[in-house]
Parts: C-alpha cells; structure tokens; sequence
C-alpha cells in the first residue's frame, strides 16, 4: 500500500504505524491525498472508517429492499454530530464525510438536503468515490444513472464502488449476468486494496443476483415478480409449473389453480403434520391467509417431501422423536407447535434454513424469490 505521506515532506513512524494498523479504510483514495500530520487527524481518519462502515452495511440492507429507515436516520443523526463537533477541515475528510451524510439523506427521502450535500462535498474532493456514488443516487432516470457510473468507469475502469453501484443498477435491468460479472470484479479490486470488509459486507447482495439469475434462467418465472410476498395461488401455481412435485393431480385440476388448490385441501397437503383426518381442519389458516408466513410454507413443504420420499406416518417422525424431551431445538418453535415436525423437517433436510441458526422466524411472509429457491430444493 502507497504511504500516506507521500506528498508531504516529512514522515511520521509512529503516526503511520497507528494508522496502518487501523486499516486505511478506502486508503486508494484517501491516501494519496491527504498528510497526516497530527494525532487528531488520526482519529478523524478513524472515525471515517467507522461510518463508511456503517453505511456499507446499510447500503447492502438497502439495496435487498430491506427496511433501513430507522438505522440510516439514526447514522445520520450520529454523523451530524460528529461533523459539527469535530471541527473536520481536511477538504478530502470532509468530502467523505459530507458525501456519506448526503447518501444517508437520500436513503431516508430527504433530497433536496442530499443535493446541498453533495455541492458541498463536489466543491471540496468532486473526484471522491462517495462524492461520485451520491452524484448517480440522485439522478432520478435509470438509464442516466448506468450511463453516469459507465462515463464514470471510463476514466477509472477500477473504481469499485461505481463498479458495485453499476452491478446494483443492472439488477432493475434483469441483466443478472452482467451484474454478477461486476460484483465478482470490484470484489477483486477491494481485496487488491486490503478492504476484504466490503466483500463480508456485500455478500449478501451478491448471493441475491445469483438467485436471481438461477431462477430467472431455470423456472419458468418471467410473469411473476420474485419480490413480492408469496400468496397461496402464487404457492400452488409456482410448484405446479416449476416442479414435477404436483404432476399427479394436474389432470385433476384441469390446469385451473383454484381447482388445484381444492384437489390438494382435499388430498391433505395443507394440514399440519397432527392434523390426519383433517378432523381439525388445520388447513383454513392456509386457505384463509392472504399472504404465507415461513410456517405455512414449510408445513406445505413437508406434505411435498413426505408423499415424495416417505410415507404418511413419517408425518410426526420429530413429535415421536423429542416426546421426552423438554426442549426444542428451534429457540422460537415450541415442542407443542402443531408445525415442529414440518418446520424441523424442512430444517434438517435442507430445504429451508434457521437464518441466525438459532431461529426459524416463523411469522416472517416470505417472497416468490425464497419460495422458489426452496421449492427445488425438494427435488433435489
């Protein structure tokens, strides 16, 4: 790495040994601009890696359309703070700073102060990665935002924000392949420049694009918008044209969902794994759901795999298992939840996950995208 004292006249060791070990967050950029020269800019400079940090960590949230209002506004409050009481003069530092502010800003809808944001960050350090990246978030067009970043890439082909910011931009293109392609290369150039950080933090991102092109290019799913909340039709319809899992009641159902979905509450693909006889009519929380929590997905899951590979007594194989025990292995599914043996079921053959590998989350809805991850999985 480039010393951070190359364009000053004298060299402080102790200084940059500090700062060396604290990483150098965005060094490429920073670096060759700014002479360290007393101990309060070493903490300034610190303090940026701590919010570009926590901004990533937003933007990846942000970008899988996950709610991030409240943590962006409370960084932007805290990085307020920090500006007006850190007395920050270093034009580079506090073009950085300024240009993560005006990115927060226009996180949580307020634009006309990202705007002001970002001629007083362009004023101090226009060429600034962050100052770039909050120039293409304000630009309303899509097209115009991909055209900005390319422009952009064109006179600095390794930036890898734009890069990341392009990839992002691609995926309300569909153009998932190219998308990838521009990840997996500006995940390469951060580890190049010691910021292995932004590839753990962007992972996430990178595993949805691949989904989604996997899907996209496997399933019959061009009609259908992969991030919407799953519905019982869009459960029943998905399985039937994705899979061959239902291929046995097809002809039944004379292609009509609706008729589909009856022919399956009656063959008892809706009940929970007690529920035999259907006595208790454990399916009508399925039926009578608008929208499919992880729960009813994997009770239905279960039916699915059972009549593929097991028998109808194999239903309740985990009640039978822990029936003298008193804890459950899923810290928020109980022993007596009428869905444990589906929801472990799902869990310890692979088909769905425990996301903090503690809980199952049981009430989160789930989107077309998930389903049909897991779906196949069932076939596999």
């Amino acid at each position: 790495m480039k010393s951070l004292v190359q364009k000053g006249s004298k060299v402080f060791l102790t200084l940059v040994s500090v700062v060396f070990l604290l990483g150098l967050f965005s060094c490429a950029t920073l670096q060759q601009d700014i002479f360290i020269s007393s101990e309060d800019n070493a903490y300034i400079y610190s303090s940026i890696e701590y919010y570009e940090t926590s901004f990533i960590e937003i933007d990846s949230k942000y970008t899988l359309s996950q709610d991030i209002q409240s943590d962006a506004k409370s960084l932007l409050d805290e990085l307020n703070t920090y500006i007006t009481n850190s007395h920050v003069a270093e034009p580079v530092l506090l073009a950085r700073l300024t240009a993560l502010k005006g990115l927060l800003q226009e996180m949580t809808k307020n634009k006309s102060a990202a705007e002001n944001s970002y001629k007083q960050a362009a004023s101090l350090q226009g060429s600034d990665r962050y100052v770039l990246l909050l120039s293409i978030r304000l630009e309303k067009d899509l097209d115009k935002k991909i055209t900005q970043t390319q422009n952009i890439l064109n006179k600095d082909s390794e930036n890898p924000v734009i890069l990341l910011e392009k990839a992002k931009l691609l995926i309300k293109k569909n153009d998932y392949k190219t998308s990838l392609a521009l990840i997996d290369d500006a995940f390469m150039i951060f580890t190049k420049e010691n910021l292995e950080i932004y590839n753990d933090v962007y992972r996430p991102v990178r595993s949805y694009v691949w989904d989604l092109y996997t899907i996209r290019n496997n399933q019959n799913t061009d009609a259908v918008n992969l991030s919407e909340t799953l519905t019982l039709n869009t459960m029943v319809e998905l399985a039937a044209t994705n899979t061959k899992l239902l291929d046995n009641y097809k002809s039944k159902a004379k292609t009509k969902t609706q008729d589909l979905i009856e022919v399956l509450r009656k063959e008892k693909y809706f009940n929970n794994a007690k529920d035999y006889s259907g006595a208790q009519e454990s399916y009508k929380d399925i039926i009578e759901s608008e929208s499919i929590t992880k729960k009813l997905c994997a009770r239905f899951f279960w039916n699915l795999y059972i009549r593929k590979y097991g028998s109808l007594e194999m239903l309740t194989k985990y009640s039978e298992r822990y029936k003298n025990r008193t804890k459950s292995p899923i810290g928020d599914i109980s022993l007596e939840d009428s869905d444990f043996d589906a929801i472990l079921g799902v869990i310890e053959n692979e088909i769905m996950e425990l996301p903090d590998g503690k809980n199952f989350l049981p009430d989160e809805n789930v989107s077309v995208m998930d389903y049909l991850k897991w779906v196949k999985k069932i076939e596999k």
